[in-house]
């Protein structure tokens, strides 16, 4: 169908068409004349390499899309030289990773001497203790828990008292 289009027929300069399918074939030849003008400013083809990943319904969808790219002028080619412009350094997914966390905290308290001797008792302690109390960590960092950035299940918060006794 698309094949039976002549693209150079297509007047990219007048007004966009209401028609879906219209509009869609002015984007097309748009397209085109980008790139027949951006090959003669670098003076060679551009090339495009489209991979499948997944199921089959992405394969189908990778056919389209190539078949897209030649109807606007791209040379498929199966190497990894395509032009994909991936060389480009980018910062769109790096993210403040700055954070402080209060891993781990325990209070205690030893009963004085004094006492332990009237209770009959060489030592009595009394504690509180705590993991994962406090995280403190940028606006911009999008996981819930620094430590674990995948979005899998952050690290608990536990507390426990206890009680040591010698005799």
């Amino acid at each position: 169908m698309l094949n039976d289009i002549d693209f150079d027929k297509i007047d990219i300069n007048g007004s966009i068409p209401e028609d879906e399918t219209d509009r869609q074939y002015y984007y097309i030849a748009q397209c085109r004349e980008h790139v027949t003008n951006l090959k003669k400013v670098i003076g060679r083809d551009l090339t495009c390499s489209v991979k499948t990943f997944g199921c089959q319904m992405n394969a189908r969808d990778s056919e389209k899309i190539l078949g897209m790219l030649i109807l606007m002028g791209y040379t498929p080619i199966e190497s990894e030289d395509a032009d994909l412009d991936e060389g480009r350094a980018s910062t769109y997914f790096v993210e403040n990773g700055s954070y402080a966390k209060l891993r781990t905290l325990q209070i205690g308290y030893n009963m004085p001497e004094r006492y332990l001797k009237k209770l009959n008792m060489s030592r009595a302690r009394f504690y509180i203790s705590g993991n994962n109390l406090l995280t403190i960590k940028s606006s911009d960092l999008t996981c819930s828990d620094p430590e674990n950035p995948n979005w899998a299940y952050p690290n608990s918060t536990s507390l426990s008292f206890g009680l040591q006794l010698g005799f």
